[in-house]
Order: structure tokens, then C-alpha cells, then sequence
């Protein structure tokens, strides 16, 4: 097959999964490219690590303008550059957009093959600031394209709710590889400050840092524990959305000492083991990556009370906490039963094994893409 895949910037657990599958893909023997948005802006830009992964591994990755901006104009611009790159191909089987303005910039673009390739996006999370023409866009946007993927239950509801059609719905997961990668880069720094004093719990925060992924409500967690006499300490690992954001949060809660940034990091994953718990306080999230990899290296994990993080949590597989409040999840810090991890950590690694292998998820698209 050739494929083709699609999507605004190279970053989050979206721009991982693209990469993991891209490369998979590869190694099957299709031919696969990668295009993404060429300009980056302030709190929207690629990761290095991914593009490096596909460097590594001889894909093709272009970038165009615009496949992130809502405008008529360089939407257009992106299309006809995007066709006119890809028309001297005999074919594109497969164009797999992975958000929805470079799933109708790519609809639009190949309009003229025959015959067209079948297109899909998956929808990795519906976002928090998107205005009701932006939604009516997206949805209609989807409801021309060939199959939309969800990665749960809830984003499937959630779709249905917005007006996408459930005959284009279909459920797949995104899937981690078996192998925990090697820590890619020794950070000195996290290990002096993890060895600083005796900690009772070392909490890992991954993901971008900003409001979504909500690392204030840590921060202020963290705080109470400390005056509590519980001394816990947080490494957040991930770029920051808007410059900044980090020390005025810092700042703001005076938890300096009980704090560690690392920004981005390669390989944040592999450090997991080293902490007692995976922390993932999200008002928003699509399918977290980072839940799955900490089941996969038996690490613990404590996470936000919203649908996604539910459907992976529930039933004994983590503790769940309220945003609205911290004081739940100081109750829980504060009166940790010890004695249950092992059964949790077992019942989370079984759950992962069963469902969420990148093989999984990859054999699924496999079987999605040939319908």
C-alpha cells in the first residue's frame, strides 16, 4: 500500500502514535509519507524526537501551510502543493489524517484521483476551545470522509453527541510497544533531585505542560502534602504550551523545592520505574499514552475522574481523583494503602497486555484500511 499520513504538528501521545505506526508500516513493506504543518507557532510545534524517529527510519516528512490554520485561503494553497507533490504517484491507497483541518486539506487535494484514496482520521481528542462553528466544521468535515476512529467508548459517545455519523465509527485503540525503550538521555539532574532528601512518594508527570494537562493541581497538591508532614516531590516531564506558564505556577505556590522540570525529554517513559506513581491530573485528554506506558513498566497510576481516564482506571486498575477539589487526592496521598499496589499493578499490566499492545492497534488499522 502507499500511505499517506496526515496531522497538525509532530508532538503529544498523537504525534507518537502516528510515528509508531508509520514506522510499523514501513517495516511491512508499505510506502508511507508523513506531512504536517510547516509553520509552528507558541504552543503549537513539533516534537524533535518523533521527526528524528522517522529520519532514522527513511520516511519521508514534508510540511505544508496550512494544515492547522481554519483558513480558506492557505488551506487551499496546502491542497493544490499537496497534489501536485503527490501526482506523479501511480497511487495513494490509504490518506490517514490523524486531526480534522488535514483531513479535509488531503480530501480536497486528492478530489481528482481515481480512483480516490480511502480516508479516514482518527479523532486522538476533541480539545477544549473549539467554538461551534469549529465543531459544525469538523463534524461535517467527518461525516465526508470514509471511517473515523475513536480510542474509546467515550470519544465514540462523544462523536455520536456532536453529529457524527455512527455508521463511520469504529474503536481502536492506541497501543504502546512491548519493549520499554532505554533512557535515551542520563539526566544527572533528575537523579540529584529525586536523591535530594528521603521522599515518602516520587511522583512522574508527562505531558505537555499547560492548562489541559492541568500540572497546577499537582503543584497544589503537592503543596498540602508537604504542610501535612507527607513529603512528596513531582518531576513534570514535557514542553511547556506557552512559555512561562511553569514558573508562574511554580511561583504562584511557592513548591520549588518539591518540584523538578525537565521540558521535553526523550524516552520520558523509560524513567517511569524510577518514581512510585504516574500522575495524570487532565480536564481533557483523548486516550493518554502515558497511562498505558506506566501500566507496562508496572508503575502505579493515580489520574483525573473524566471518561477516557476512567475507562482505563476503573476497576481496580488505578486511583481516580476529582479536579474540582485537591483534597481527595491529598486524602488518598495522605492515607496510602501499600498493600494493594501489587494487585493493581498486576490487574493494570494484564489489562494493558490484553488490549493495548501497539501490535493490537496496528493490526486493527491494517484490517480497517483493507475494508
Amino acid at each position: 500500500m502507499n500511505i499517506l499520513h496526515a496531522t497538525t504538528f509532530l508532538n503529544g501521545g498523537a504525534g507518537k502514535i502516528l510515528v509508531d505506526l508509520a514506522l510499523l508500516q514501513v517495516e511491512a513493506g508499505h510506502q508511507v509519507w508523513v506531512i504536517a504543518n510547516k509553520s509552528e507557532f507558541d504552543g503549537h510545534s513539533h516534537y524533535q524526537e518523533q521527526i528524528e524517529r522517522l529520519k532514522d527510519a527513511g520516511v519521508p516528512f514534508e510540511t505544508y501551510d496550512s494544515l492547522f490554520k481554519r483558513n480558506p485561503v492557505l488551506n487551499r494553497k496546502a491542497a493544490m502543493d499537496i497534489r501536485s507533490r503527490f501526482s506523479a504517484l501511480t497511487r495513494i491507497d490509504v490518506v490517514h489524517s490523524h486531526a480534522s483541518v488535514p483531513a479535509k486539506t488531503c480530501k480536497l487535494a486528492f478530489s481528482n484521483l481515481h480512483p480516490k484514496p480511502f480516508s479516514i482520521q482518527t479523532m486522538h481528542g476533541w480539545g477544549l476551545n473549539k467554538t461551534k462553528a469549529m465543531e459544525e466544521e469538523d463534524v461535517e468535515t467527518m461525516n465526508f470522509l470514509d471511517g473515523v476512529v475513536v480510542l474509546n467508548e467515550s470519544g465514540r459517545n462523544l462523536l455520536i453527541s456532536k453529529g457524527v455519523k455512527k455508521s463511520l465509527l469504529h474503536i481502536i485503540a492506541n497501543g504502546v510497544s512491548t519493549e520499554i525503550p532505554p533512557i535515551s538521555e542520563e539526566r544527572i539532574e533528575i537523579s540529584q533531585f529525586l536523591k535530594s532528601r528521603k521522599w515518602d512518594m516520587k511522583f512522574l508527570c508527562v505531558g505537555e505542560v499547560g492548562e489541559r494537562k492541568n500540572q497546577l493541581f499537582l503543584m497544589r497538591a503537592i503543596k498540602k502534602l508537604n504542610q501535612r508532614g507527607v513529603t512528596c516531590c513531582t518531576v513534570f516531564m514535557g514542553p511547556e504550551q506557552n512559555e512561562g506558564y511553569y514558573d508562574n505556577c511554580i511561583k504562584a505556590n511557592g513548591v520549588d523545592e518539591f518540584c523538578f522540570w525537565t521540558g521535553e525529554i526523550h524516552s520520558a517513559c523509560s524513567y517511569m520505574p524510577y518514581f512510585d506513581a504516574v500522575v495524570l491530573p487532565s480536564k481533557s485528554e483523548g486516550m493518554p499514552l502515558s497511562i498505558i506506558e506506566a501500566f507496562r513498566a508496572n508503575v502505579l497510576v493515580f489520574g483525573s475522574r473524566i471518561p477516557e481516564i476512567k475507562e482505563l482506571l476503573s476497576d481496580q486498575r488505578g486511583y481516580l481523583f476529582d479536579i474540582e477539589s485537591t483534597e481527595e487526592f491529598v486524602e488518598l496521598v495522605t492515607f496510602f494503602d501499600w498493600s494493594s499496589v501489587r494487585k493493581i499493578i498486576q490487574k493494570a499490566q494484564t489489562f494493558y497486555r490484553n488490549k493495548y499492545t501497539l501490535s493490537t492497534a496496528c493490526d486493527s488499522y491494517f484490517k480497517l484500511y483493507k475494508s
